[in-house]
């Protein structure tokens, strides 16, 4: 940085420690997240069968209240990484680094309102309605749980959107391996292509989910394992400047 009477401040370097703090809330970020927004919903909603739907619901409210803290610990998890993120790149591109932040709650913001709607339907599954509204109860109570599932698909795009800027970054920032910068890229691409199939093309989906399920799971596990044990390379840093 350039000061007025024409004088260079010192860039701060990222520290390890801020790197492995990132790397962890990463990782911890993605732990919950299948079992909430995959696999608990999986098990309680039958598509088609509102009855069916119902009766699951109503038998394992555990199971809907787990899923439901799982997503709830995944988003917080996900806005304090993207956090992390971007003050480990703050000295390496201002605008990518408050593009992760924003896209990153992006998906976040959608699995506030999602989790609404599974609460909403456990309420619904519990008679909330009263007992006049006792016909209407099992549709409802499916089409709460399809909400939510939408809701997931369209969370995915603004997942893969966020991955973007990021390997952006780390191209950019000399401390990490330019080579995981673009898988990273291709990941992000890949689940928003994903997300977009199963929008406009939904037959397709049982091959794009696991081409991008393979492509970004790579790029973001070697981007995570690479802050955890490599950090920012402070030290490497510091002996090449010397």
């Amino acid at each position: 940085m350039i000061t007025s009477d024409g004088s260079q401040l010192p860039v701060a370097r990222p520290t390890d420690r801020e790197a492995r703090i990132a790397g962890l809330l990463y990782l911890l970020a993605g732990v919950p997240a299948p079992f909430g927004s995959l696999q608990a919903p999986a098990a309680l909603r039958v598509p088609g069968d509102p009855a069916a739907t119902l009766q699951h619901i109503v038998q394992s409210p555990g199971l809907l209240r787990g899923g439901v803290l799982a997503e709830l610990a995944s988003a917080v998890l996900l806005i304090l990484a993207a956090a992390a993120l971007r003050r480990l790149f703050a000295a390496v591109d201002r605008w990518n680094g408050d593009l992760v932040l924003v896209l990153a709650s992006l998906p976040a913001a959608i699995v506030f309102s999602g989790v609404a709607t599974q609460l909403a339907a456990l309420a619904v599954a519990q008679g909330a309605l009263g007992p006049d509204a006792s016909a209407l109860t099992p549709p409802i109570a499916l089409m709460l749980t399809e909400i939510h599932r939408v809701g997931i698909g369209l969370a995915n795009i603004f997942w893969g959107l966020w991955i973007i800027p990021l390997g952006v970054l780390v191209i950019r920032c000399r401390f990490i391996p330019s080579m995981i910068g673009w898988a990273l890229i291709a990941g992000g691409a890949s689940y928003v292509a994903a997300s977009v199939i199963a929008i406009a093309w939904p037959p397709l989906l049982p091959i794009a989910n696991p081409v991008s399920w393979t492509i970004g799971g790579l790029a973001e596990f070697t981007f995570i394992l690479w802050l955890l044990i490599r950090g920012a390379g402070t030290a490497r840093a510091a002996a090449t400047a010397s």
